[in-house]
């Protein structure tokens, strides 16, 4: 009786970041428009998520508001729980109410000083949107969840012009620049080519990858770069892990019909 073989699942993830490779080869010989490209890059992302993510959660592009009617600037990915509304959803790009979101991103081809720059004002922007609590549960403590009042934001790049130490110094020059916060920074940046930086906001327990010292507390760093060699399985892990356990007890819209409702003048019927 033979031996029944173990599930190897890195090679299984080697074996996906090759296919992605060969088919971003593929859209390079197809298409000469570089948005045309772009389109079909965005969407191996957004399709390879689907896959991972469950099945309660959507992936779409568009742009975000939030109850005060700030709005992000146009977003490659955007994650929406299942608690979001499907207004508009048959329509690219979309709109996106903030409370419904569970993490955004940008993809790039290649990635420049440019791209990063860019992607890094992009994140701040997503960050501004306020996230109306009122209405949510939270599993877990609020202090181990920095993705709770600003949802996650990543970077992915197929390629990169830049390697790891170029964008850990491009990312700190732009945090002291602009005097932010390591919230307001975008949460991860996976490199296909290069590997992976986890923005750990000086908290390593954070859910992923999580960063111990010897004694097993966490360890107090900004940002890691984990060591798997193998950037597509550290895009999956994060993606499945980073967004907060939310339970929502009235609808998303409610709160932005309500500050329509709010400028109605109510008129008395008379027969």
């Amino acid at each position: 009786m033979s031996e029944h073989k173990k599930v190897d699942l890195r090679k299984i993830f080697e074996s996906a970041q090759e296919k992605i490779k060969i088919y971003l080869e593929h859209i390079r010989a197809s298409y000469q428009h570089n948005g045309i490209k772009g389109n079909h890059t965005e969407q191996i992302v957004r399709d390879l998520m689907k896959k991972y993510l469950p099945q309660k959660f959507d992936v779409g592009t568009g742009e975000i508001i939030d109850t005060n009617y700030n709005r992000s600037q146009q977003i490659d990915v955007v994650v929406t729980t299942e608690d979001h509304p499907s207004l508009l959803q048959d329509v690219a790009p979309n709109m996106f109410f903030i409370e419904g979101v569970a993490m955004a991103g940008e993809i790039k081809t290649r990635l420049t000083s440019s791209h990063l720059e860019a992607a890094m004002k992009n994140a701040l922007s997503f960050k501004k949107l306020e996230v109306v609590l009122q209405s949510l549960l939270y599993f877990g403590n609020k202090e181990d969840s920095p993705y709770l009042l600003h949802p996650p934001y990543f970077l992915f790049a197929f390629e990169s012009d830049l390697n790891i130490s170029g964008i850990y110094e491009k990312v700190t020059a732009f945090q002291n620049k602009h005097k932010l916060d390591s919230a307001q920074l975008l949460d991860a940046i996976f490199l296909a080519d290069k590997g992976t930086m986890i923005n750990y906001q000086g908290r390593g327990g954070i859910g992923h990858f999580g960063l111990r010292n010897g004694d097993n507390t966490d360890m107090d760093v900004i940002w890691g770069h984990p060591d798997t060699k193998l950037p597509l399985f550290d895009f999956v892990f994060w993606i499945s892990t980073a967004y907060p356990r939310l339970i929502r007890n009235r609808p998303v819209l409610q709160d932005y019909l309500m500050n329509m409702n709010s400028s109605v003048r109510i008129l008395p019927y008379d027969k």
